[in-house]
């Protein structure tokens, strides 16, 4: 989301500040990295520099990450903590161009719940999902479009989602090679911002138990031929946000 004009007039928190009253996301309190109270997941970082900061919220996962973790320290101007219904979120001020775009990561959780639906459809948290989660429990370039409420609005464009809001294929597909795939047989957990996703296979469907693959929603097929490791995916697809 695109917030140049509020960051231009305004200044970095006051900016913010504008653009979650426009978007009407009520919260308890906004502030700048280096003020977080004691209370936020990141007050620890808050004596670093913006590039030390990065580094040290993604280093469990930096050989993983490498390549998003790299365009952050490159293009973050600022970080700031929103704390929202309970929820604290880390905001990435990005200007990978002209314009000052939003990054949002939610705050860390220990293998959380995954929705009702996917449970019963027999899913236990991926091992790297879970692995991510403990960085941010939701993470990427935030819309803000749709839902009622701060956390609702945030996650329709390119972004890893968090655990409650993960989905099951809506219903069968196939795949490239005619694979039969039912409505149980994908995890969705990251959106596109353009109405496709990538989800976990089923472990049956290949030799990686937690591989994964992309859902053309407009063809209505999973490119299953191209399916790959969870962390060099996404490390591809945010790299891909500063091309």
């Amino acid at each position: 989301m695109y917030i140049t004009s509020y960051v231009k007039e305004h200044g970095i928190q006051e900016g913010l500040a504008k653009f979650f009253a426009q978007k009407r996301m009520p919260y308890e309190v906004l502030t700048l990295l280096p003020d977080a109270p004691a209370d936020c997941p990141w007050h620890a970082l808050r004596d670093m520099t913006l590039a030390e900061a990065i580094a040290g919220v993604f280093a469990p996962l930096a050989d993983q990450f490498s390549g998003t973790v790299a365009q952050l320290q490159e293009h973050s101007r600022a970080l700031a903590c929103v704390h929202a219904a309970g929820v604290w979120y880390l905001l990435y001020v990005v200007r990978p161009y002209a314009d000052d775009i939003l990054w949002i990561g939610r705050e860390p959780a220990d293998s959380p719940p995954l929705p009702e639906a996917a449970q019963t459809a027999g899913w236990t948290l991926p091992e790297p999902l879970a692995n991510f989660y403990r960085i941010h429990n939701g993470f990427g370039v935030s819309d803000v479009s749709g839902g009622a409420g701060f956390d609702a609005r945030l996650w329709n464009a390119v972004c890893i989602r968090p655990a409650h809001r993960l989905e099951l294929l809506a219903w069968e597909t196939e795949g490239e090679d005619g694979v039969a795939y039912e409505p149980s047989d994908m995890l969705f957990f990251f959106h596109d911002g353009g109405g496709d996703y990538e989800g976990f296979l089923p472990k049956e469907a290949s030799d990686d138990p937690w591989e994964v693959a992309y859902y053309n929603h407009e063809e209505d097929y999973v490119e299953d031929s191209l399916a790959g490791d969870f962390f060099e995916t996404m490390d591809e697809w945010f790299e891909e946000q500063f091309a």
